[in-house]
């Protein structure tokens, strides 16, 4: 899930959870037609109070126009993760938005399948939210977002999306760190693959950010970031660069030992056993406290 603090940008933080019905993909005016029909016009721009739903049959390769409406980013963003990245989705995808916080919680809960608790919770600092049943967003804090934001935000939440569809639409046990740090692992590449920024630069940007955030002693260890409510006691308490942001690097020193192949299998491993220890040793070759202290000591040469 994608909070507003993630980064200076706005681009956001993140979360997943539940899977729905949907459907777009066609040619461009066909996609403007779609929007239409969903009730938005343009680029993330419902208004307070407002739903919009738009849904996507197929993916789009790139060019991206900068002006693309959502339906078009979202269609084309779904080619990045399932074409250059390898990630599963369902299809039709289907995509919220909601013109306030109250639509927002509302549709979680009726849509989404989240509990009021939880939607109220996600609410409070969500920006987006993927879940089994499709991705929610708050459209009335991306008014007038560049495109550099709204792809980062729907690949983030599709991440979120493809986790749960690894796992049969379960969302198990799996450390919460590395569904957050993956789903902003692929939101980096899939602003690299659109030409919106190279992933050097998204990796550097965090770096400075975890840095400002406090001596690596201050930061949350990854084994306090393992449940969702650890997760958001930590955010609470430390801020989005020491959670997420840690959490990123983690997941890129990960993939850059064991390649991206291994966390996809980590997460499909859950499709069939609710087994966190065994599922990330299986994976990656090493238990989750061990792999946890290994960054641990390398965090202060990385920032």
């Amino acid at each position: 899930m994608l909070t507003p603090g993630a980064s200076r940008e706005g681009d956001g933080g993140m979360v997943g959870r539940p899977r729905l019905e949907g459907r777009v993909g066609m040619l461009p005016w066909v996609l403007a037609i779609a929007l239409v029909v969903a009730g938005v016009a343009g680029c993330a721009t419902t208004g307070p109070g407002r739903v919009a739903q738009v849904e996507v049959d197929r993916p789009i390769a790139p060019p991206l126009p900068m002006d693309a409406a959502d339906a078009r980013v979202l269609a084309t963003v779904s080619w990045v993760l399932t074409s250059e990245l390898g990630l599963p989705l369902p299809w039709p995808l289907t995509a919220h938005f909601y013109g306030s916080q109250d639509a927002f919680v509302e549709g979680l809960v009726l849509r989404g399948g989240a509990d009021a608790g939880s939607a109220r919770e996600q609410a409070r600092y969500a920006t987006g939210v993927g879940t089994a049943r499709g991705i929610f967003i708050r459209s009335d804090r991306l008014v007038a977002a560049p495109l550099v934001v709204r792809a980062g935000l729907f690949a983030h939440e599709l991440a979120h999306v493809s986790q749960y569809e690894l796992a049969r639409g379960r969302r198990g046990g799996s450390e919460q760190w590395l569904r957050e740090g993956f789903a902003d692992w692929v939101r980096f590449r899939t602003l690299d693959a659109l030409s919106l920024r190279p992933y050097a630069e998204s990796r550097r940007r965090v770096i400075e950010e975890v840095r400002r955030a406090g001596p690596v002693g201050s930061l949350p260890a990854l084994g306090v970031l393992v449940s969702n409510r650890q997760w958001t006691e930590a955010r609470d308490r430390a801020g989005s660069p020491a959670t997420y942001g840690q959490a990123f690097l983690a997941t890129d020193w990960l993939v850059e030992r064991c390649g991206h192949a291994a966390v996809v299998d980590y997460f499909r491993r859950f499709g069939d056993l609710d087994d966190r220890a065994r599922n990330f040793h299986d994976a990656f070759g090493a238990a989750p406290g061990q792999f946890a202290e290994e960054f641990r000591a390398r965090l202060p040469a990385l920032l």
